[in-house]
């Protein structure tokens, strides 16, 4: 076998939905996601993701870095700790449930309990587990279900009702927004951040959103045109502040001086070439970016639709609660 069908041969046999190279579990009542990072045919890197309650990562890292230690390092982002570890096929089983048993005895240790509430209606006892927002959670079926429910009738709306023309707007107003720091750092600290440049087609496309677009392919070509226009936006915002200060002008005299300049081709060919580093960081700022705005109507319900596919029976629920909770409501 190659690494990866060990892996799921193994999560399987542990009673794990396994998708891929994602594994969707639990153990000893944790929310547990198990993710082979690609490496040769027969070794490569294990992400096991616990989720918890709350950002335990800051009261505990320390105590599971010693646990860990020959085993495998731990980070941690609110709910979610992560393992990481190397394995192959020999050593997949073995370091798995070291790195297992190692962050467990120190979640008892410090009295860290799984979570319990539903991300949707905050109530407890749920009765499944699913990847439902940034982690592997418990979660009320009907809860779950009722959320792919909404989002398909919003989804729905956005096609029969958005408006490109509304949408550009709001993607204009927002990709003016997303220009704003990277104007500030150009001009006051004489510095460019590519990182910043990724907020251009971020804001285009929840400028877009906000305004109610229709969230289709043509959506995500928008964005992107929106973001060289931003590209633009930025020399020529960059040239009004350079005319103001060498003349000391003010920006009612100066720009309609400079709006006129734009009926000459030179000075669109001068803003391209002073752009030339711009347009790399643009088009690096989309690739970043590229989860959010790639996001239509229809990825967004086939995405909640792939959430059903990770669902886990959650070995914590209590069916005599559920049952008397149910009759209670009746």
């Amino acid at each position: 076998f190659m690494l990866l069908d060990s892996f799921q041969y193994y999560m399987e046999s542990r009673g794990f939905k396994v998708i891929g190279n994602n594994a969707y579990g639990s153990e000893r009542n944790f929310p547990v996601q198990a993710v082979l990072l690609s490496g040769r045919r027969n070794s490569g890197m294990l992400n096991i993701n616990f989720t918890t309650i709350g950002n335990t990562i800051k009261s505990v890292k320390k105590e599971l870095k010693y646990a860990l230690k020959g085993i495998g390092s731990v980070s941690g982002i609110n709910e979610r700790i992560t393992v990481a570890l190397k394995v192959n096929e020999d050593s997949l089983q073995m370091n798995y449930m070291s790195a297992v048993n190692a962050v467990i005895e120190v979640f008892s240790t410090n009295c860290i309990i799984p979570p319990k509430a539903c991300p949707v209606c905050s109530q407890d006892n749920c009765d499944v587990m699913a990847a439902y927002g940034n982690s592997y959670r418990p979660i009320h079926r009907r809860c779950l279900e009722g959320s792919l429910d909404n989002i398909k009738i919003k989804a729905e709306d956005n096609v029969q009702n958005g408006s490109y023309l509304l949408g550009i707007l709001g993607g204009i107003l927002g990709c003016v927004a997303g220009c704003i720091p990277s104007i500030l750092t150009i001009w006051f600290a004489e510095s460019i951040y590519s990182i910043l440049y990724a907020l251009i087609p971020l804001g285009a496309y929840y400028g877009y959103k906000l305004f109610r677009g229709k969230l289709t392919k043509a959506s995500i070509i928008i964005t992107i045109v929106l973001s060289v226009f931003g590209v633009y936006l930025i020399e020529f915002i960059l040239l009004n502040l350079v005319v103001m200060a060498e003349y000391g002008v003010p920006l009612s005299i100066c720009l309609p001086v400079t709006i006129t300049w734009l009926a000459y081709p030179e000075i669109w060919a001068d803003l391209s070439i002073s752009a030339g580093s711009s347009f790399i960081f643009v088009i690096l700022g989309i690739w970043i970016a590229w989860g959010h705005i790639s996001r239509t109507a229809k990825a967004e319900v086939k995405s909640i639709e792939c959430v059903l596919d990770t669902v886990n029976a959650n070995p914590a629920y209590n069916y005599s609660k559920s049952s008397d909770n149910d009759a209670n409501v009746s």
